[in-house]
């Protein structure tokens, strides 16, 4: 049986949930073959046992949906993008000039912080990643049937891990009243995750939090802002359409599992 080399491993994910992951290549979906995927996932079958494979599919490819459907694999999420360019978004101009106007008046001004924390302080991470439990449920992992919501929870705590780790992530946390009630973290311009302590998730403190982010950004010589967000993710959605971003390169992302492992 010949390798058609579509698919690529995904070392990170097969460590998340317990199985050999894969992605599939790019060079497929300029040059589609079906047999030839179907050839590929086989032989991984083969030698791994149990496997996942996971594609993003572009809109404008979105007439190869039915092959991905033929081979077993199922529509989980649509994705978005999100941009700005910080130097010209009008609410991050008038954020800057009177940051009292996005506090809700339930809160304080002067008693609400957003500032980037040290990686090494293990409280404050641990603030973080208990945070992170509960704020993650509208992703791709929790809306799949066929993924376990325990391996779900778990793949956003060994994320945290890994951007602890990366050099280029900075964290930042809001704070009210010094309690840790929410944080972000970024890579160069992307906006990476976020999420805020169940007391808080419908606070109305999230433009506060992204926009005190993006204006430090700016302040540090970053032009632009993006992330991926998934479309089932609506109060996201919504508060990055009110900040201003744009809105780029849809996408749907299908999923295979050549076993159920619920």
């Amino acid at each position: 049986m010949p390798n058609f080399g579509y698919i690529t491993d995904l070392p990170y994910e097969t460590r998340n949930l317990g199985l050999a992951c894969f992605a599939v290549r790019d060079e497929f979906l300029e040059n589609p073959n079906e047999s030839g995927l179907k050839s590929d996932i086989a032989q991984k079958i083969s030698a791994c046992g149990k496997v996942f494979v996971q594609t993003r599919i572009p809109k404008e490819l979105s007439q190869l949906a039915p092959i991905f459907q033929r081979c077993g694999f199922y529509f989980v999420e649509s994705t978005l993008i999100p941009q700005s360019r910080l130097v010209d978004n009008i609410i991050l101009k008038n954020f800057t000039l009177n940051r009292l106007d996005f506090v809700p008046s339930r809160y304080s001004l002067n008693r609400l912080v957003v500032q980037p924390i040290d990686k090494q302080n293990f409280d404050i991470r641990n603030n973080i990643e208990e945070i992170s439990k509960n704020s993650f449920i509208d992703d791709r992992f929790h809306l799949d049937p066929n993924c376990p919501d325990e391996i779900a929870d778990s793949r956003f705590f060994y994320w945290i891990q890994d951007l602890y780790s990366d050099s280029d992530v900075i964290f930042y946390d809001l704070e009210y009243d010094r309690e840790i009630i929410g944080f972000m973290c970024r890579k160069n311009t992307n906006l990476i995750l976020a999420g805020f302590a169940k007391k808080y998730r419908n606070s109305g403190l999230g433009d506060f939090l992204w926009l005190s982010v993006m204006q430090d950004m700016l302040t540090r010589g970053l032009s632009q802002a993006h992330t991926l967000i998934s479309a089932n993710n609506t109060a996201v959605l919504n508060l990055y359409a009110r900040l201003g971003f744009k809105f780029k390169q849809p996408a749907v992302t299908f999923h295979y599992w050549s076993h159920p492992i619920c």
